[in-house]
């Protein structure tokens, strides 16, 4: 777990609590290494499919150039609904992983093991 809850905490005595918190700040540590490393790998991949977008599109811009009949116009407006979800499939895979980053950094540097109960309480 990222937080304690302060009940289980007044039950342990003050070593116990301390190797709770312990355990937790390790936890949040891993967290942020794993969510780092994952978000490196996944902007590496972004990055090469920018390149492929780019390359469809120009693709797609020559066929709608050389398209002659309405069909082979209707065809590439096809082609290019699908980029356009693909692209939009990566962007959202993207700002899912900064979101989760994000969050790992702000678990990591300021949120208190035991806030847990504050944050629940607030939404109550």
């Amino acid at each position: 777990a990222l937080f304690l809850s302060r009940d289980r905490l007044k039950k342990l005595s003050f070593t116990e609590q301390e190797a709770a918190g312990r355990e937790v700040s390790t936890r949040r540590s891993a967290l942020l290494a794993d969510t780092s490393t994952r978000s490196l790998a996944q902007a590496d991949v972004q990055m090469k499919q920018a390149e492929e977008l780019n390359s469809t599109a120009d693709s797609l811009q020559s066929a709608l150039g050389n398209a002659e009949t309405v069909q082979d116009r209707l065809h590439v407006i096809a082609q290019t609904e699908i980029a356009q979800t693909r692209a939009m499939a990566a962007q959202t895979q993207l700002l899912a992983q900064m979101l989760k980053l994000q969050s790992a950094v702000a678990i990591k540097a300021g949120l208190a093991p035991d806030s847990v109960g504050e944050i629940t309480e607030a939404k109550e």
